[in-house]
């Protein structure tokens, strides 16, 4: 059993990355970078996973799922895994709940992100709410620069130098 969760998580986080760098080259491209430049800052990079349950919970509105937040990282993809609502992005200063779509993964920009493309894709703040009825089930993965290098940012690209 063990073995067998094993190989599951790692052919899921396998499939992640993949999604993830295609991703980032897409967002590359729209912004006329060096596809090369956001591969480089990020293929070799850091990605965690963290898996959230919320129970339900009697009274909703006396607690918390998890405080509002900005992602640190430079992408984070979330799968809603029983599809009950939780997740809210805050616009307008407002709280806006985002329905979950079956099968469909949420893309969200990191602060990372925010930064390497001087404010063009923003970080957005979020949280998660619990529900008085049904549990609530995601995964978040994560995926960050690597560690061992310099973003130095200029006008128009991204440059990315190892130490």
């Amino acid at each position: 059993m063990f073995f067998e969760c094993r190989d599951t998580l790692e052919a899921y986080s396998l499939d992640l990355k993949a999604l993830a760098m295609k991703i980032l080259d897409l967002m590359a491209k729209a912004l006329k970078m060096e596809a090369v430049d956001m591969k480089v800052l990020f293929e070799e990079g850091h990605q965690a996973m963290r898996m959230n349950y919320y129970p339900p919970c009697p009274q909703p509105e006396l607690a918390i799922g998890l405080n509002s937040h900005s992602d640190a990282v430079g992408l984070t993809i979330l799968l809603q895994i029983n599809e009950m609502e939780g997740l809210q992005i805050r616009q307008n200063g407002m709280w806006i709940p985002v329905k979950p779509l079956q099968n469909a993964f949420v893309v969200n920009i990191g602060d990372i992100l925010e930064i390497v493309t001087n404010g063009i894709y923003r970080s957005i703040e979020h949280r998660a709410t619990v529900n008085s009825e049904c549990e609530r089930l995601s995964i978040a993965t994560f995926y960050s620069p690597k560690l061992d290098g310099d973003m130095l940012l200029s006008q128009r690209d991204l440059h990315y130098s190892n130490k």
